[in-house]
């Protein structure tokens, strides 16, 4: 019987059969998911929409300190020791971080044969994932200047594609905090780790100038908000 038997079919190597099938269950898992985090939005749009007023408002106060944290961080020497850190750390925020921790929960449990834990690692990029959605619809919407533009505090122009004004809210911070957060229920240990990469990315990006600390605030609470549906979708689905 050849290799191409038409009951058969192709022989297809075994390595390259189990990244298929790793593939395929890692996309049927992230769309359950995510119909199942769409379902509890709808269920709870008065939690949604409170979340999201409560990162305004947080935002809004956190903005009051935007002129003093700038000020602080052009008055640093460009030796500065920590600016390298920053620039490492945000580097890493850049979703990385995310990929990083997902990928480490899906394979431990892989290994395990814990499907508990490759399911947790899934929920860990949907939030994350999320979050950076809902960030990059806002900021090229408001349109506000980063603090590099020079152009000052509290500049919005509106509707834009120019990077240099698309500050709030942090994309990164956004991230990351969402798949911190999703992991600090679903894996303890795990999520602390993540969430205090979380508050060093968002301290990173008010360092090397590129958001305002009402940006890294912003982000946070898109992140926590991305997070929080993504655990009320997996708790009411009994994982």
């Amino acid at each position: 019987m050849s290799a191409t038997d038409s009951s058969t079919g192709p022989h297809v190597p075994a390595w390259r059969a189990a990244i298929r099938n790793e593939g395929g269950w890692i996309l049927l898992e992230l769309w359950r998911q995510l119909r199942a985090t769409g379902m509890e939005v709808r269920r709870r749009p008065w939690l949604a929409t409170t979340l999201i007023a409560v990162a305004i408002a947080a935002a809004a106060w956190a903005g009051f300190g935007d002129r003093a944290c700038d000020t602080w961080a052009r008055a640093q020497p460009p030796d500065d020791p920590l600016l390298g850190w920053a620039r490492m750390v945000r580097t890493f925020g850049a979703f990385t971080d995310v990929l990083t921790w997902s990928t480490v929960l899906y394979l431990a449990g892989r290994l395990s044969g814990r499907e508990r834990w490759r399911r947790a690692g899934v929920a860990c990029l949907l939030a994350a994932s999320l979050a950076g959605i809902l960030s990059n619809l806002v900021r090229p919407t408001l349109g506000r200047a980063r603090p590099d533009a020079n152009a000052g505090v509290f500049v919005v122009r509106g509707p834009t594609m120019t990077p240099s004004w698309q500050s709030l809210p942090s994309g990164h911070t956004a991230t990351s905090t969402g798949g911190a957060v999703a992991l600090v229920v679903l894996a303890p240990p795990l999520g602390a780790l993540a969430l205090t990469e979380a508050v060093l990315v968002g301290a990173s990006s008010v360092r090397l100038n590129r958001h305002w600390l009402s940006d890294v605030v912003g982000g946070f609470g898109l992140g926590i908000t991305a997070g929080v549906f993504v655990i009320l979708a997996w708790r009411r689905s009994g994982s």
